[in-house]
């Protein structure tokens, strides 16, 4: 008779996932919360505080939206032994690209014609992939 083991051994700790997912959108937001500030000139509280709490909601709607998709993948991911940094980054680019065409369809009112125009831009793949690399270095 076959016995299953039913405590299934994983490469990472679901708690360090976790607090990695949360962790992992800091750097990037704080780079462009200090280049929002500097490239707006007239330096007053009220331009850095709008700044700031825009941040702020930001982080929160990651937080909300794309952190639970983010971790499932990941534990899916975990429990087949294959959370690589290769998978990190492809799964990066599977979440980012339903929420990258929502934010140009909030900003433009239309979604690119092809829509995988919108990785042409450098900024675009450097959004996703830094803090897709953060999370792996936060995995370590």
């Amino acid at each position: 008779m076959m016995t299953f083991n039913k405590y299934i051994i994983m490469k990472y700790n679901p708690e360090i996932i976790k607090k990695s997912i949360l962790i992992i959108p800091i750097p990037l937001l704080v780079f462009i919360l200090i280049y929002l500030i500097i490239a707006n000139p007239p330096y007053t509280l009220q331009n850095i505080g709008f700044f700031l709490i825009g941040t702020i909601i930001v982080y929160f709607i990651y937080c909300i939206i794309v952190a639970p998709i983010t971790f499932l993948i990941s534990i899916i991911l975990n429990h087949y032994h294959i959370l690589n940094l290769f998978t990190i980054f492809i799964s990066a680019f599977v979440v980012a690209t339903p929420f990258y065409l929502f934010i140009n369809f909030l900003h433009a009112a239309s979604i690119p014609h092809p829509w995988w125009k919108m990785y042409s831009h450098f900024s675009t793949i450097l959004m996703t992939i830094v803090p897709a690399f953060f999370y792996w270095i936060c995995l370590k």
